[in-house]
């Protein structure tokens, strides 16, 4: 009877380290998923919230046109205020999630910026006065 007893109580104290080890180590899973989702960064996270929430009609770089021919993108770097533009359609967002939107919005705008060349370059007298040097070197034009 003594040995029954003691092989009883030794299942008990097993079964039971058992289920903490199993316990530990799920929650340590889950501890390191949400901590690699939070290493991820706001423009992740924003493009996650973006693409999921957004790109159904923006696409995923917000460059899909428009009914009037501009895209998101377009509007947001051509805008005095793009946070405060985007704003208007990411009020009903957590406060977390409306910054990491407007983080990968703005990496969005820097990039189109970037690739268009400013309308002030294009545009200036000094800009105008070389082109029209270059065309009249090339065309003989006397203007």
């Amino acid at each position: 009877m003594k040995g029954l007893t003691t092989f009883l109580l030794f299942v008990m104290i097993f079964v039971s380290l058992e289920k903490k080890v199993t316990r530990f180590v799920v929650t340590s899973h889950v501890l390191a998923a949400q901590q690699s989702q939070d290493a991820t960064g706001p423009y992740e996270s924003g493009r996650r919230i973006f693409v999921s929430r957004c790109a159904k009609c923006h696409d995923e770089d917000a460059a899909r046109k428009l009914p009037d021919g501009t895209t998101l993108v377009q509007r947001l770097a051509e805008s005095k205020d793009p946070d405060a533009l985007a704003a208007t359609r990411l009020k009903r967002m957590s406060e977390g999630d409306r910054q990491a939107v407007h983080a990968y919005l703005n990496e969005l705008i820097r990039r189109y910026r970037s690739s268009k060349p400013s309308h002030s370059q294009s545009n200036s007298p000094r800009r105008r006065a070389y082109t029209l040097k270059v065309n009249n070197d090339l065309y003989g034009h006397d203007n």
